[in-house]
């Protein structure tokens, strides 16, 4: 029998926090469309694979019980789910129609009613406002994601376990990788190695092997590019445990000596890399990691670093800015991914996840701080 990942107690503690954060924004319901917050708050376990259907909704009211919609084919998971008397929609029916109805049993359609824009289509949008015509639509993207940033105690396990399982296929990557080798023999056997040590989710899962003189070529979906004597290669990989999601990401050389400017080139990512863990800290401005690695960087380029640093993680990125411009106070139990990367002279890495604690952070994949020759 399947269970959902969280206790009852904090279901109701994420749908009263959402609810009070609906009134703040003067919202009568919310439709959630994005496939995490759905799965956050109604404990929806096949919501990352959304793409499938024509309309996956979660309605939230301020009052009473949440709706929630769906295709028949997903009626067994859907069953699963928090909100009572699933609505499953055939091939042939109209969903946004359905919704439409669901909204008007919370009594909001003519109230203001919550969107997630930023997660959706222009279709999508306009099929709703059609089948709402008398309600006020207002955008509430990054509401649910402003409230999960931070951690509970349960998400801090699933995400401590998500991270032994990418360090796991991580390791086996630079077991593997060698002059001659064809990413996808890697990526065979890393994901195996992954699954075998319990990684239960599919879909969520990345990994990519980039390689070539001057690094190939950045989040290259290629796997048949044979990997050469004297290319640095990239490894990326994303590992997961009830959907809470953990990048680890390195550059290695395939060769004996690489060139100084590209060693001079790693030595300035993991200088960076340490400056911007050194400020990622309780209490801290998400803008200071920036500015810590900037420093490095413009002491050795005289220019501003060109991209952020990093972001907060769980279920996937989050809203927290880690650039230039970044206002966010940091709390902990907040986890980050740190990725510094560089491209000229060539394409190099350092990079790792951590999580912040109540007294300075924690790294849970461990960077490459120094370039790793593969001979």
């Amino acid at each position: 029998m399947y269970s959902l990942p969280f206790s009852s107690e904090e279901y109701a503690e994420r749908l009263e926090k959402v609810r009070q954060r609906m009134s703040e924004e003067g919202l009568d319901t919310i439709i959630l469309t994005r496939a995490q917050n759905i799965y956050w708050v109604g404990g929806y376990r096949a919501a990352v694979m959304n793409w499938t259907l024509p309309l996956l909704a979660l309605v939230i009211p301020q009052e009473g019980e949440m709706r929630f919609l769906t295709r028949v084919i997903e009626s067994a998971t859907a069953d699963t789910q928090l909100a009572p008397n699933p609505r499953k929609y055939k091939d042939h029916e109209k969903p946004y129609d359905i919704l439409a109805d669901l909204v008007k049993e919370c009594g909001a359609e003519t109230g203001t009613v919550g969107v997630e824009e930023a997660f959706m289509t222009v279709l999508q949008l306009n099929l709703m406002k059609q089948a709402l015509p008398n309600a006020k639509f207002k955008d509430a993207s990054w509401l649910v994601e402003n409230i999960r940033i931070t951690l509970s105690e349960q998400e801090v396990a699933y995400f401590r376990r998500a991270a032994e399982v990418t360090n796991i296929g991580f390791s086996r990557g630079l077991e593997l990788i060698k002059a001659e080798a064809y990413p996808y023999e890697m990526i065979g056997e890393m994901q195996n190695a992954m699954y075998q040590a319990g990684q239960s989710d599919v879909e969520v899962p990345k990994m990519w092997i980039w390689s070539g003189p001057e690094g190939g070529l950045m989040h290259d979906t290629a796997v048949n590019r044979r990997i050469n004597k004297g290319d640095l290669a990239t490894i990326e990989v994303w590992g997961t445990d009830c959907q809470y999601l953990v990048g680890s990401q390195g550059t290695v050389f395939l060769g004996d000596t690489p060139d100084a400017e590209v060693l001079d080139e790693q030595k300035l990512v993991s200088e960076m890399y340490l400056a911007a863990k050194e400020a990622l800290k309780p209490g801290a401005i998400s803008g200071d990691t920036y500015r810590a690695a900037n420093k490095v960087y413009r002491s050795v380029k005289g220019e501003d670093y060109w991209r952020r640093v990093g972001a907060n993680m769980g279920l996937t990125f989050g809203p927290v800015d880690m650039g230039m411009t970044g206002n966010h106070i940091i709390e902990p139990w907040t986890p980050f991914i740190l990725q510094i990367v560089e491209v000229k002279p060539a394409l190099v890495t350092c990079c790792s996840t951590l999580i912040v604690t109540e007294s300075g952070c924690e790294e849970l994949t461990p960077p490459l701080l120094d370039l790793k020759c593969i001979t």
